[in-house]
Order: C-alpha cells, then structure tokens, then sequence
C-alpha cells in the first residue's frame, strides 16, 4: 500500500558534514509495534523505484563527538542520565525528499520528520544536554530530521514521488546510542528505553 493521497516532495537543505569515525549518534527506533506497518510502506515504496531498504529503521536526532580527544563515555554517560526520565512520545512524517548521501554515496529515499511541538521540545533537550555536557552537535539545527527508506540505483523524477499528507510513523520508545568505528561500522553502545 502506497502513502495516502496529499504527500509533496520536499527540497534538502545544506548537508552538514559528512559522518567521520568516533562520532556518537543517537539515534530514534521503532518498537515491534509499529515495525510491520512501516516495513510494508517501505517494502510498497521499494517496488515501485527499485533500490535497497536500509535496516534498521531509525531517525537520527543527533550526532557529535567528544573534544579534545575525550572517551566516548564522557558523553554518553550524562546523556543516559539527562535522557531517562522522558516519556515516548510519536513521530510524524510529512514528506517524502531524495537527495545524494555523501556518506553512502548514493541517492537515498526518506521520509521526512514533521516538525511537531512534541518533536521540537525533544530536540531542544538534546540540544541542552549537549550544551552542558561540551559535546556540541554536528548537525544545523534549521534542517530538519529524515528516516531512511531506500537507498537508490539512481535518481527518481521528482514527479513521480507520491504527495502525502502528515502522517504517524511511529512511537519512540526506544533511544539507540551508536558509535561510529574506524572501518565504517557503527556500534550500538547503548539502548534506552523510555517509560510511561
């Protein structure tokens, strides 16, 4: 089943730099709840333009890295803390955007984030605990969030990307902490599950 009626393309802002090893991610994931439904749009959409799906199905909401050579955990610690006490809360989508992914470099499908209150004030709390922590965030704040879907053999025409109205995309229940390795394998250091 292909996303309802209303869905537009959306242009991507200025990328921020590319990914490099020893970054921390934290990263946003779907509980088994909602998996099935989303893994279906994103089966529909992948048989309609080709490509490979990326898995695991995730958000990235934010990705740093540690000053002045810092061990990872300088970081990581306080955000378990600072991050524990918040409560799920859902995910909207609002667009679906292709651009070129320098990291992976290839055009790549996503989804694009909904810039809900609910979403907002999670972001502003990342962004203070970072702040107090010294671990700034690599990302520009104006630009707003993606969830990967495809990525691509090539360009699609803009106008055959299906236009949508907002959507739910899933409930966040769960905080992933990756770590980027030197041979371009992330690392899951840490799972925080957020609770009612």
């Amino acid at each position: 089943m292909l996303p309802p009626e209303g869905w537009y393309n959306v242009p991507m802002p200025e990328a921020p730099r590319i990914a490099q090893p020893g970054d921390i991610f934290i990263l946003l994931v779907p509980t088994t709840d909602d998996l099935a439904q989303l893994r279906q749009k994103h089966a529909d959409l992948q048989a309609q333009f080709g490509g490979q799906l990326v898995e695991p199905i995730h958000i990235t909401a934010e990705r740093f890295s540690p000053e002045n050579g810092h061990d990872p955990q300088d970081c990581i610690a306080p955000i378990r803390r600072n991050l524990s006490g918040i409560q799920p809360f859902p995910i909207e989508a609002d667009g679906l955007i292709q651009f070129f992914a320098p990291y992976w470099q290839s055009q790549v499908l996503r989804w694009r984030v909904a810039e809900t209150r609910i979403w907002n004030d999670f972001r502003d709390t990342l962004e203070d605990v970072l702040c107090d922590i010294g671990c700034p965030s690599h990302f520009i704040r104006r630009r707003y969030a993606t969830c990967t879907i495809l990525k691509l053999e090539g360009e699609i025409d803009p106008s055959a990307l299906p236009q949508v109205d907002a959507m739910p995309l899933f409930w966040v229940r769960e905080l992933w902490i990756s770590l980027l390795k030197a041979d371009g394998q992330f690392e899951i250091v840490e799972k925080l599950i957020l609770k009612d």
